[in-house]
């Protein structure tokens, strides 16, 4: 593996110093791309690529873009290029659609869509995470039928979540927890605005879930239970992280129970122990805080998730490698 660079970037495979997006490509003029952001491993080795693209191969469907995507093996390529060549980190791909003018077909010339992968060190991240509780009408999950039932997609247009996120760091706290008024079968409470009664979806760009008692017992005692707003209910990104710790859970903590569901804020606030945050960057990290309406203690069953995860991720990396090995030789 080389030595890290301060940056890597190419453009549909092809390594380039400084890249550049047409201005006639729509996804600069509207911000209709898909991306992804994937780990990087100590090995140089990806977390879990498969699950990414899946979830690319889900975004450009529902955007009606699978044309703008390379074949996999060609995706992998590129993506097994950028990470080895850099190290442990992330690489974030972005999938630009091109030009899109019917008047001027010339255009397609000049702005075809592309594939841009960069590398980024990892994030420092603090150990725990405070969540300031907002109110995201931009938000389409639970929005009812507004892409013909399709998951969510990964989309470039992220600049209401960056300023929420903005907005919860003036006011001191680590990032914000986003809600809505609507949610399918349940009415609208609009009208109140109280964040307490609003649904609870997740973070700007990050997932949410919660340990709480499920009231079964064991012979340790009352088993937790996982909570994780539902994706497929609320029409919310299928987060990949979220679907490591249900394989890890289902594995090593079979006592467990794992519940997705649609849940207020009082829902939540009332069976939470450990409330925490995941994604590729961040791993698990427990939230101490939401708002000045919830107080959480550090307990026991985030860092044995977080020590799972690690040791899970360690394997999938092992297993990359020794099938590489084996395809090499």
């Amino acid at each position: 593996m080389a030595t890290a660079k301060p940056y890597f970037a190419s453009v549909n495979g092809e390594p380039v110093e400084s890249p550049t997006v047409s201005t006639w490509d729509v996804s600069f003029q509207r911000g209709l791309g898909i991306f992804e952001v994937i780990r990087i491993l100590p090995n140089g080795k990806l977390r879990a690529p498969d699950l990414h693209w899946d979830r690319m191969l889900s975004s450009a469907d529902a955007i009606d873009a699978k044309d703008a995507l390379p074949p996999k093996h060609k995706m992998m390529e590129w993506m097994a290029t950028a990470a080895e060549s850099q190290g442990e980190g992330y690489i974030r791909i972005i999938v630009t659609l091109g030009a899109e003018d019917a008047n001027n077909e010339a255009l397609s010339t000049l702005a075809p869509p592309n594939v841009y992968i960069m590398w980024h060190p990892m994030p420092k991240w603090p150990s725990a995470f405070s969540l300031k509780p907002l109110y995201a009408p931009w938000h389409t999950a639970g929005k009812g039928n507004w892409n013909n039932n399709q998951p969510a997609p990964k989309v470039t247009s992220y600049g209401p979540n960056v300023l929420s996120s903005r907005s919860a760091k003036r006011d001191g706290f680590t990032d914000a927890l986003l809600l809505t008024d609507a949610a399918p079968s349940h009415s609208s409470v609009r009208e109140a605005m109280d964040l307490a009664e609003m649904f609870v979806l997740d973070g700007p760009n990050f997932a949410v879930g919660w340990i709480g008692s499920s009231g079964k017992s064991n012979k340790e005692g009352s088993a937790p239970c996982i909570y994780f707003p539902s994706s497929s209910e609320l029409g919310l990104l299928k987060s990949t992280t979220q679907q490591l710790i249900m394989t890890i859970v289902k594995q090593e903590y079979p006592e467990w129970t794992i519940e997705e569901g649609i849940y207020r804020l009082q829902d939540m606030l009332d069976v939470a122990d450990e409330p925490f945050v995941m994604s590729s960057t961040r791993g698990i990290i427990p939230v101490t805080t939401i708002g000045d309406v919830g107080r959480f203690e550090l307990g026991p069953f985030v860092p044995k998730l977080q020590r799972s995860l690690q040791e899970y991720t360690k394997q999938l990396s092992s297993a990359a490698a020794a099938l590489e090995q084996s395809t090499n030789e």
